[in-house]
């Protein structure tokens, strides 16, 4: 894969694009105790409801899938069992 560099807003808008096609939108609930807390509007992305209860899915699928339309993904591997782990395994399952 390419160098790592700061994310762009059209890298951003990509992700959204590729992790649009594989899972739904989680929603936002606003908070009325940190808004109050902090005299802004706080809403918080409920990820609870995603297939593993985690947005690291949303990286992983985002990573797996675009080495996938370069030609470079040959599987997926991590040394973590935690959320990253699952959402390598998940999305390189998900991408077969």
């Amino acid at each position: 894969m390419s160098d790592l560099a700061l994310p762009t807003a059209d890298g951003i808008r990509a992700a959204l694009g590729i992790v649009r096609q594989h899972l739904p939108e989680t929603p936002l609930i606003f908070s009325e105790l940190l808004s109050r807390a902090l005299g802004a509007e706080v809403w918080l992305k409920y990820e609870a409801v995603s297939p593993i209860a985690s947005f690291k899915l949303r990286g992983a699928i985002t990573v797996l899938e675009r080495a996938r339309a370069t030609g470079e993904l040959k599987g997926g591997c991590t040394s973590s069992t935690g959320n990253h782990g699952q959402g390598v395994a998940y999305g390189s399952r998900l991408l077969g």
